[in-house]
Order: C-alpha cells, then structure tokens, then sequence
C-alpha cells in the first residue's frame, strides 16, 4: 500500500498522547513543504503520505484537528477498521481496559507495523490483541509491533521518544517530532516508562514555586508567568547534555555557599531526592507486576 516515498500512517484512538504526534506530523509539513508540494494526495513529506488517518474515537479531539489542518492533512474516517484498512502503519493509543474489548475485532494485514503507545500492554500482548487469520489459510500471523513512549511536547518537536525493539520506520517517526532513544530490551524500556511518570510532578514542582510566590506577595499572574519561564529558561542548559558527568557539571557549577547550593543540601539533607528513587521503584514495580 505504501508509495516508494512513503507510508500511510492511522490513528486508533484519539487521546492527548495521539493528538500531539498528529499535530507534531502535521506542523512539520506545514514547516517544510513548499507551493510547489503536489496539491493532490497523498502528499509525501520526509516519509509520511499525508493526509493521516484518524478513527472516531474522542470525536472532539479529532474534529478539531481535522478542522486546523484540512482534509489534506487529516481524515476522520468512519471506523477504526476504515483506519486499519486504508493504512501501512496503524499507531494504537487506546486506554489500556478499552483495548482489549476493540482490537480483537479488526482485521489488521500481516504486512501492516502497529506502534504501541498502551503503557501497560506488552508487546506480545499487542501482537496477539492484533493477529487475525489470513485469508488465504488458516495460519495466523502475528503482527509486526513496536513500543514507543513520547509524551505530549512531540507536538513541538521538543523531548525524546523511548522505542523497543529497533525499527527504521518508526525511529524515522519520531525522529521528526524529537530526539529517538532506542533501547535493547523490554525491561530497559520499561524503566523508560517509569522515568516519565516525573512529568507530572515537574508540573507539581512549577505549581508549587507560583504558590509559594503568591503567598509571599507576588499577584498570582505574574507569579505564573515567572515560575513558567524560569522552568523553561533553566532547562535550556539541559540541551546536549548527554553524559552523566554533563549533568553533574551543572549542579557542580552552583556558586559555593550560594543560595542554589544551600537550596540542594537543604532537599538532599530532607530526603527529595532519595523520595524521588523510591518514588521510581514504585512506578517501576507497577509496570513490572501490572
């Protein structure tokens, strides 16, 4: 089904995680094609065939990306086997109790590649949600499936998306939406998983500085924006920061008996960021024993 140039690319389920990769996909096409881009479709760019192929789950969520980036880039279809049917590489993103009850009843081809977004469902669970009997005899034929962890800044084509096992087609993927960390084994990708469960509590850190400005004085607005942008600035020096003594070098590089160095003993003396590993271990344990 796919051209020489490209793939077709659908969506199974329309959650916050499959609406960022869409609008990454689509905002890099608006980023390089140019007016000379074919106006019919399928339009390829950097390896993707355009429009992408959304089911109807969370009709919200679909109708207004289809309405920001045009039936060029974007089809709701009818169905989710309308997705599957039309379609080289299907992304699942469906909640893990819903998937079970859905994919079992599409019928998927064994050349297709299905990406497995559903944090707590293997691989080899996905491969056997998704194998259906050929048609041609009664054999059945396990579906190619990858795992891929982005979280939703890959709509900026900010982060770094975990994938096991090693696929061309997918690091291509994610490799216009960010950086592509592509590990060995499923365990190492299940730590993976676990890391990303700080996003939140990042969230909850910056949330806390903007309360903690506003009980000191600072109107709640402008406090918002300060503990915003003072998040965003410092994680600038994260940039190509790839080595473990990289990292070090920025807590390293504090103003002895300055206020961040007094901030770091006050935490580590108090148990942060022991919490934090113990915190991880939990998270861990859960995917391990889910």
């Amino acid at each position: 089904m796919a051209s020489s140039e490209g793939k077709k690319f659908g969506f199974v389920g329309c959650g916050t995680i499959v609406c960022s990769i869409v609008r990454g996909l689509c905002e890099h096409y608006k980023k390089v094609a140019t007016t000379t881009t074919s106006k019919t479709t399928p339009v390829i760019v950097s390896g993707v065939s355009f429009p992408l192929f959304l089911s109807p789950r969370n009709s919200n969520k679909t109708a207004a990306l289809a309405a920001e980036y045009g039936a060029s880039l974007v089809v709701v279809c009818a169905s989710n086997q309308d997705v599957i049917s039309q379609t080289d590489v299907v992304v699942v993103g469906l909640t893990p109790p819903v998937a079970p009850a859905v994919l079992p009843s599409l019928t998927f081809r064994s050349n297709q590649l299905v990406i497995n977004l559903i944090s707590t469902i293997s691989n080899s669970e996905m491969a056997s949600l998704c194998t259906q009997k050929s048609e041609e005899d009664s054999d059945s034929r396990a579906i190619e499936v990858i795992k891929a962890v982005p979280l939703p800044p890959v709509a900026h084509h900010k982060g770094a998306t975990a994938v096991y096992p090693r696929n061309p087609t997918v690091n291509s993927l994610f490799t216009l939406l960010g950086k592509v960390v592509e590990v060995d084994t499923a365990e190492q990708l299940t730590v993976m998983q676990a890391a990303t469960a700080l996003m939140g509590p990042y969230y909850q850190l910056v949330g806390t500085l903007q309360r903690w400005m506003s009980q000191n004085g600072i109107p709640d607005d402008d406090a918002a924006t300060f503990s915003s942008a003072f998040f965003q600035c410092v994680s600038v020096d994260l940039e190509n920061k790839n080595t473990p003594e990289a990292l070090q070098s920025l807590v390293d590089e504090q103003t002895p008996g300055g206020l961040n160095q007094e901030a770091i003993e006050r935490l580590t003396a108090a148990g942060t960021y022991d919490t934090v590993g113990v915190t991880l271990d939990s998270i861990l344990a859960r995917l391990r024993h889910k």
